[in-house]
């Protein structure tokens, strides 16, 4: 039996749950050219799903015969945009279409050549590719949706350029839907840039943790299918194991069905070693890459937290960094725009991360700020 779970980053899980609202409100806007999702940005830390969110998007809009152009973000995309995506999509899209012959200019139809040469036409924009491609698609019976994976603010250049012309696009009323997916800091950065104003009115979608009822789904569905269930306290391990985390979701369905591989069913015992090891993987492929995209302060501050067994007093903190309340607000403002931290009720802040808190405790946190 082949194991269904799939806790690779960006590939589509066997089941998509959590995730029902923000699915009816793309397909909206696939429907309605006035809907708010017509312009839309994924946003929500590593391992949260929003590349697996931008390629249902993409499925969606295949379904109801929509053309898609998906590219990741980088400095240097506009080029690529204007030398070969569209290029080729268009292309694609002019196959169906009758073409015309050229024929050369004659005097009075009789062959008689005029003699001048046409002047050459100019080099294509991104514009005059964009909206060609968006009336093309409209023909066809659907439209065009442009995705944009992993926007960086070393992508800033591009970016703007982008950004504006499909504002233009909406503004011709051109058949087009923009969806675009980043980490919270670049998500931020962007946000922030003076030029990018027409993201700020896109609508935003944050990734959270998914509820726990749709966690169970997400487990027990693909197993069953698979022959192979949880049985039920497994399932419940199983579920509380992964807080409601997406990556999670797949990487302890993984390793649970793994260690169960020559039973017939995920029984307790292979759920608590799922559990473990999807906890070992999240630290080193969630946790490292997030902490060290921090500063040594933020980093700092994220250790003495981790001292806690719940979630940390900002007072406490004040006092074990040694810090002003001035300083204190400016790295949980920084933390929570970088979906690091979260308040889950005035004066506190807790990790949004899961076991994030115990990967640093394991990394000597407690160590720093007991001794």
């Amino acid at each position: 039996m082949k194991n269904p779970f799939t806790p690779r980053f960006a590939i589509q899980p066997p089941l998509l749950v959590g995730r029902d609202e923000i699915l009816a409100d793309f397909e909206e806007a696939l429907e309605d050219y006035g809907a708010p999702a017509n312009a839309s940005l994924i946003t929500g830390p590593r391992g949260s799903g929003k590349t697996v969110l931008l390629h249902r998007f993409e499925e969606l809009a295949r379904q109801k015969k929509w053309q898609v152009l998906q590219v990741s973000t980088r400095p240097g995309i506009l080029d690529e945009l204007v030398s070969t995506h569209l290029p080729e999509l268009l292309n694609q899209l002019e196959k169906p279409r009758k073409k015309l012959k050229q024929a050369g200019v004659t005097a009075f139809g009789t062959g008689g050549n005029l003699g001048w040469e046409a002047p050459p036409a100019p080099a294509p924009s991104f514009r005059s590719l964009l909206f060609r491609a968006a009336d093309l698609a409209e023909q066809q019976g659907g439209g065009l949706l442009l995705t944009l994976d992993e926007v960086q603010r070393e992508a800033i250049a591009d970016l703007r350029v982008i950004t504006q012309e499909v504002q233009h696009a909406f503004r011709e009323n051109k058949r087009l839907v923009f969806a675009a997916a980043g980490l919270p800091r670049a998500v931020s950065d962007l946000l922030n840039d003076n030029v990018l104003t027409f993201l700020r009115r896109s609508e935003r979608f944050v990734l959270g943790p998914v509820d726990p009822e749709d966690v169970r789904q997400a487990l027990q569905v693909p197993a069953q299918q698979q022959g192979k269930p949880f049985s039920q306290e497994a399932l419940d391990l199983a579920v509380e194991g992964t807080r409601g985390y997406p990556y999670l979701i797949q990487s302890v369905g993984r390793y649970s069905w793994d260690f169960a591989r020559q039973k017939p069913e995920i029984g307790f015992k292979e759920a608590e070693l799922g559990v473990a090891k999807a906890r070992r993987k999240v630290g080193q492929l969630v946790h490292e890459p997030a902490l060290a995209a921090l500063s040594d302060i933020d980093r700092s501050f994220l250790a003495a937290m981790a001292v806690d067994r719940g979630p940390s007093k900002v007072a406490d903190l004040i006092e074990r960094l040694s810090i002003s309340p001035q300083y204190a607000n400016t790295y949980r403002q920084r933390l929570m725009e970088q979906e690091m931290v979260f308040s889950p009720r005035r004066g506190y802040l807790d990790f949004t991360l899961p076991y994030l808190r115990e990967y640093l405790q394991e990394h000597a946190a407690r160590e720093q700020f007991e001794a």
